[in-house]
Parts: structure tokens; C-alpha cells; sequence
């Protein structure tokens, strides 16, 4: 990811130097303590890892990319990167939220994914919500540094901000939904899903459901789709499949081919 100044332990030839040097909580008499560089050990797996706000925004930005298909890197497949991004365990007070390697949470109606980071002398913190793009990073060098507060004060002032900024859509060659719309069918669980244009967009519903629920799709190139959450989140893609003379014959949504019956 090109994460230059970015390691699994503490640079002690640069402490003092391009490493900042760590201090102690404040004191009695309002002075803080120059402390040594710590080295993890045995708990290196959890904690030690040193960088820079450069090298997390380079971070944040490959985490961006790749939820939306757009790094080719290569590191992780979006669909593994998202999953990491899902909530996976919560503490018995529900006040707690986990996803693989991510703290998850929820913050003025917003997912807000990341984690934080402490040693003595350092307390940093990373905020990202993916949905809008925006990520925050505080790094702090004293062992009461505020990250955490400030990260949430940045993301709420600075976030809103950006969400409530508008950009002009570029003009998109008109795309023929049409050619979509039809009956689809697995052959294997029963029923089918109805598939028709939603202005700019495909949604479907299975049939038959005591719930009608509809889902919404968007395009993304060619013809391959997205899911997309009620809040607009991006989920799984879908491929539709086509003929020789360009008709479409089916549908591929997580290796499940449904075939187009009309």
C-alpha cells in the first residue's frame, strides 16, 4: 500500500527523531515525563504497530477503494474487507461492538469503523465511515492524549460538513434498463424473482412472500449491479448473464445462477 513509515514494532534508532517522543500523563505539577520507547513483546500480535496520519490516509483511502471494487492490489477481496467491517460480536451491555480486526459502531446515525491505539507515552485513534468516505486520524503523543474525544468531535464537525456538500453528477450515457427486466428462476428453491426498472435503478422482489419486500439495485459497469442497503450501502454484486445476440439469459448473485424464464 505504499505504508513507508508504517511497523509492526517501535523504531527505537529514530525515537527523537521522525518517532516522536512519548510522555506521561500530567503530573501534579503540571510537567509530563519524557518516557522510553516501549517494545510489546509477547503481545506484538495486539499492539506496538507504529505509522503516520500519511500512511493511515493512505490506509483509509485503500479501505475506500477496495469496498467499492476500485483497488487492484489484490490485498483482500471487497467482499472479505466488508465482512470485516460487519459487526461480528457485542458485549452483553450492547454498548460494545466488534467487527474482525475493527471497532464498529454507530455515531450520529452513521457506521463509524476503526480502532483505536495505546502504549505508554502514545494514544492514537482512527475513525472511517465508508458510506460517505471520510476518515479521521489523531495521533497523540502523551499517555492522557485525547484521540478518541477528538476523533469524534473532527468526525462530527468535519463529516457533516462533507456529507451536506453536493458535487454535480457527471452526465451517464443513458443505460436500457430494460433489457433486465423479466422473471428469474433457480430451479432449485422454488418461486421466482420479478426484476423491473426503479427509475435509475433495477429492484426485484420474490415471489411468492407473505412480504413483499423490494430490493433496490444500482449499475456499476457493463452489466453488473449492486445491492444496495435501505440506507444506500453497497452489498453483493450481481452479474446478469447474455447471449450471443446480447439478450439477457440469467442471473448470478453469490455463484447462484437463476435463469430468465420470459
Amino acid at each position: 500500500l505504499g505504508m513507508a513509515d508504517t511497523r509492526p514494532f517501535f523504531p527505537t534508532e529514530l525515537h527523537g527523531k521522525q518517532m516522536a517522543v512519548g510522555y506521561a500523563g500530567m503530573q501534579r505539577d503540571l510537567k509530563r515525563k519524557p518516557l522510553k520507547p516501549f517494545h510489546t513483546q509477547a503481545i506484538a500480535p495486539a499492539a506496538g504497530f507504529t505509522s503516520s496520519v500519511n500512511d493511515l490516509a493512505k490506509f483509509a483511502s485503500w479501505n475506500f477503494r477496495t469496498l467499492a471494487g476500485e483497488s487492484s492490489d489484490g490485498v483482500l477481496d471487497s467482499n472479505t474487507l466488508r465482512e470485516m467491517h460487519r459487526v461480528h460480536w457485542v458485549d452483553p451491555s450492547w454498548e460494545t461492538t466488534w467487527g474482525l480486526g475493527f471497532a464498529v459502531r454507530q455515531a450520529e446515525g452513521e457506521t463509524v469503523v476503526g480502532h483505536s491505539g495505546g502504549c505508554p507515552g502514545y494514544i492514537t485513534n482512527l475513525s472511517m465511515i465508508p458510506k460517505h468516505k471520510v476518515a479521521v486520524i489523531v495521533l497523540t503523543n502523551a499517555a492522557d492524549g485525547p484521540a478518541g474525544p477528538v476523533t469524534a468531535a473532527i468526525s462530527k464537525t468535519v463529516g457533516g460538513a462533507l456529507k451536506k456538500a453536493t458535487t454535480p453528477p457527471a452526465e451517464a450515457a443513458k443505460l436500457d434498463l430494460g433489457k433486465y427486466e423479466g422473471s428469474y428462476s433457480s430451479g432449485v428453491w422454488g418461486g421466482e424473482t420479478l426484476i423491473r426498472a426503479w427509475g435509475d435503478q433495477l429492484a426485484s422482489v420474490n415471489v411468492p412472500s407473505d412480504e413483499m419486500t423490494v430490493v433496490k439495485a444500482k449499475h456499476v459497469e457493463d452489466d453488473v449491479f449492486v445491492r444496495l442497503t435501505d440506507d444506500g450501502e453497497e452489498r453483493e454484486r450481481w452479474y446478469f448473464q447474455t447471449g450471443d445476440a446480447g439478450q439477457v439469459t440469467g442471473l448470478k448473485i453469490h455463484g447462484s445462477i437463476s435463469s430468465r424464464l420470459d
